[in-house]
């Protein structure tokens, strides 16, 4: 692969990689203000107590967190050093 290419697929995943880190932070910041309000929905519709409930929404976090930094930002970390080297 040439230069430009690398440069592109760089750009890409550090783009798709702070797109999905404001996502993540907006989704945190909505799920910190109305925990109240909606916690009490999923109890009543899903049938599920509370400690259920904080387990699934800290591993929804922790995968969203896994999911950006192994499959976005490594890959980007690891092409801008090739491209810096290949310069």
């Amino acid at each position: 692969m040439n230069t430009s290419n690398l440069t592109l697929t760089r750009n890409l995943l550090f783009k798709a990689f702070l797109i999905g880190l404001a996502a993540f932070i907006i989704l945190l910041i909505g799920t910190v203000l109305i925990w109240d309000t909606w916690a009490a929905f999923v109890y009543s519709t899903f049938k599920v107590d509370e400690a259920t409930l904080g387990k699934l929404v800290v591993n929804s976090f922790l995968y969203s967190r896994m999911i950006l930094i192994f499959l976005f930002l490594v890959p980007a970390i690891a092409l801008h050093i090739v491209v810096k080297k290949s310069v």
